[in-house]
């Protein structure tokens, strides 16, 4: 088992661990193992996420409480990044619940600056590097994938509705060594209340653009992952919102419109495989949702934000 346990630390560490620090093989063990044992902490746009220990995810109350994993606390350090990558260092200036009960921190970079709700940062005390890999980002007017948008709108009920992508992705999300690319489809048709096509851009601040109340009839915002596992293509729905009559206040079944955003690829739980963090938007309203992969498919293990 100890021979095993090495053998996978190797493969994680070789795909996860900057250079700079590859080259003291003790102090990588050490910090990978404290770091298991402690339980790895994650936060986004100022929102604590939770953590993730002995493959057990905790979510943000559970881990302010402090009993299974240390709570985040003002003075913790943690490593930041942006979509496109590492910034540095920062330390936690506070954490704090508001009117709601929702809780929020703001972080200070060792650069000077300072972060809080809604910039679109993530913060982790992942001691490997949270995003091992890159996901190339792909031209939104592909055919090949507004067709597949296209076929699972129709499923849906949608059918002759224009497919639009607002974001695409290609890349390796695990660690499975195979040579074939995951793909990521960001698909709506539902506009930001402002912003247009910048809402969509990696690293821009999605709160600062919005979201109407109500929805246009056959409007749609979904999140889809196409990967080949075990030699057959399998579609995953992460997370979707079908609106075939319209949606308004106005109406007795009123559900307001989401607009979903991928805002990350990285590692929450060192273990070489990348989670996804999604925006989920409303009006009023806005969540951060952490999918994880295992071998039942994707589900959402994190999750906070507010509404109103």
């Amino acid at each position: 088992m100890k021979r095993l346990f090495s053998a996978l630390l190797a493969t994680i560490i070789t795909s996860a661990l900057p250079m700079t620090v590859q080259a003291d093989s003790g102090s990588i063990y050490d910090a990978y193992d404290k770091a298991v044992k402690r339980g790895i902490r994650s936060g986004f746009a100022g929102f604590p996420l939770g953590a993730e220990r002995y493959a057990t995810w905790f979510d943000a109350e559970t881990l302010q409480k402090g009993d299974k994993v240390p709570a985040l606390k003002k003075g913790d350090k943690l490593t930041l990044y942006r979509f496109s990558g590492k910034i540095g260092q920062g330390t936690v200036t506070s954490v704090e619940k508001d009117a709601q009960d929702t809780i929020m921190y703001t972080i200070k970079a060792d650069n000077g600056k300072q972060y809080g709700v809604g910039e679109p940062i993530l913060a982790t005390d992942n001691p490997l590097d949270a995003m091992p890999r890159r996901m190339e980002k792909l031209s939104n007017n592909n055919p090949v994938y507004l067709d597949i948008v296209r076929k699972i709108l129709e499923k849906k009920g949608l059918k002759g509705v224009k497919p639009q992508i607002v974001q695409l992705f290609r890349g390796q999300l695990g660690i499975t060594g195979h040579s074939y690319d995951d793909i990521v489809i960001v698909a709506s048709n539902i506009p930001p209340q402002q912003g247009g096509d910048a809402a969509w851009n990696a690293d821009s601040e999605f709160l600062n653009y919005g979201v109407m109340p109500g929805a246009n009839p056959k409007s749609y915002s979904m999140v889809i992952v196409r990967q080949i596992v075990d030699g057959t293509v399998k579609e995953y729905i992460l997370d979707s919102y079908i609106s075939v009559k319209g949606s308004s206040p106005a109406n007795i079944d009123w559900q307001p419109p989401h607009i979903h955003k991928v805002e990350a690829f990285a590692d929450l739980n060192a273990d070489g495989n990348m989670e996804i963090i999604l925006t989920d938007m409303m009006y009023e309203g806005v969540g951060y949702n952490v999918y994880y992969h295992d071998s039942k498919g994707w589900r959402c293990v994190l999750s906070n934000g507010y509404g109103a």
